[in-house]
């Protein structure tokens, strides 16, 4: 049996949960641009998550979610503890899209295990592997997949040129 390691759940979120965290979004004003200028995101620090209510409904889903995944993806239950960090909104405008094939393990990134992609938004693309596997975007979908190598990905452009949303994050090796 081959297993790919990439974990979908549908309906992770309603679509009025993901209504709100685009919301909250739209009325942030501190954005930072991405690496490669095609999107700006709104990273959720700790006291943003403690301080706003609004993202309650996420933190014990995430763990199911979690306990799923290392269920049927066993091996984790022999690497070292790790949580979830680094959770970003992020919001690109029609015609922009992270279009580098990519991994989020690197150097300056050593620590990921794990990453998550939830869309807020559905249309006609999604997430590319670079063994040609599509993820289509579905609103509320979640996706959880190894940070390596393995599963080095790039956005696509959305042919129907809207603006898309999608909160992501790692879930990283705990420091010592």
């Amino acid at each position: 049996m081959i297993r790919n390691f990439i974990h979908v759940k549908d309906s992770f979120l309603k679509k009025d949960e993901c209504n709100i965290i685009i919301d909250f979004y739209k009325n942030f004003t501190k954005k930072e641009v991405g690496k490669n200028g095609n999107y700006k995101a709104v990273i959720l620090s700790e006291d943003i998550l403690k301080n706003t209510n609004i993202f309650n409904f996420l933190k014990d889903r995430f763990q199911l979610e979690l306990n799923e995944y290392i269920k049927t993806y066993s091996e984790l239950n022999f690497v070292e503890p790790f949580g979830l960090d680094e959770i970003r909104i992020k919001h690109w405008k029609p015609n922009k899209f992270f279009n580098k094939f990519h991994s989020e393990h690197s150097t300056e990134n050593n620590l990921r295990i794990l990453n998550f992609m939830i869309y807020l938004t559905e249309h006609k693309c999604g997430t590319q592997f670079l063994d040609e596997r599509i993820i289509k975007s579905k609103t509320g979908r979640l996706v959880i997949m190894p940070s390596y190598f393995t599963h080095t990905h790039r956005g696509m452009p959305c042919p129907e040129k809207k603006d898309r949303y999608m909160l992501s994050g790692y879930f990283k090796f705990k420091r010592k």
